[in-house]
């Protein structure tokens, strides 16, 4: 798929908002996508994605330390970058909300601080052809062990390294879908709104996929932090010894 099938103004909305209390060392001088993963801010890893993908318009939904994020991004390369201050203790769904008069028509939100390869292009020409107002990026996640089901002091089910899907931080949506989020789900604290409106519109039938099955960093905690750091390192050493 071409880049021109669709708006070259198509806007990425970043979440990049939140405190990160369990990072609290780390964040203490700087908002959570700003940590480094080696030498960059895991933001400006995904920004460097975005931008190679050829998206040039951004907005960035900033609130703990939002100036650290608006200084580094302002005049980042050629993109067009605007900035939404909801507060510090805004959900993300009131964050989302507060750029209704700024998207458009149809556009991608991610998450500041999480990494994930996605074609973005392709996820938009999904979310078209599916006709929905909204599209999870969704990934596969195989669990390393046999799970067993419970029932009257006796295993009744066992399912060995069983395959689930989950969501992976990135989503297109289409801007009618702003009417479904009412006061009280806006209302909600942190990303409790956000999984309301997102339980809402599983229920209107209103959500379709896109299948990713590539990098995927993000952390919440030191640990997961050394982790991602490694899996960024084994990711490009190995890109680096392709053939490609």
């Amino acid at each position: 798929m071409k880049k021109r099938e669709f708006s070259k103004d198509t806007r990425i909305v970043i979440l990049c908002g939140g405190r990160g209390v369990r990072l609290r060392k780390l964040t203490d001088t700087i908002p959570k996508p700003m940590i480094p993963l080696h030498s960059k801010p895991i933001l400006e890893l995904a920004m460097e994605h975005y931008h190679s993908l050829g998206f040039k318009h951004f907005i960035f939904c900033i609130g703990y330390k939002g100036d650290v994020i608006e200084n580094a991004f302002r005049n980042w390369r050629d993109i067009d970058a605007s900035f939404v201050r909801s507060g510090e203790d805004a959900s993300m769904l009131q964050r989302i909300y507060d750029v209704r008069d700024r998207v458009g028509g149809d556009f991608i939100v991610v998450y500041g601080d999480t990494i994930n390869k996605a074609n973005l292009w392709e996820l938009l020409r999904t979310h078209r052809e599916n006709r929905k107002q909204l599209t999870m990026v969704v990934s596969e996640l195989q669990v390393p062990f046999g799970l067993v089901r419970k029932r009257d002091r006796r295993i009744v089910a066992f399912n060995e390294k069983p395959v689930f899907e989950y969501y992976v931080g990135s989503f297109a949506m289409s801007p009618n879908a702003f009417r479904l989020m009412k006061p009280a789900l806006l209302a909600k604290s942190d990303s409790g709104g956000l999984l309301g409106f997102f339980r809402k519109m599983i229920r209107m039938k209103g959500v379709s996929y896109f299948n990713f099955n590539g990098l995927k960093i993000t952390f919440n905690t030191s640990l997961e932090h050394t982790t991602a750091e490694q899996q960024l390192l084994n990711y490009y050493t190995y890109i680096g010894g392709s053939k490609e």
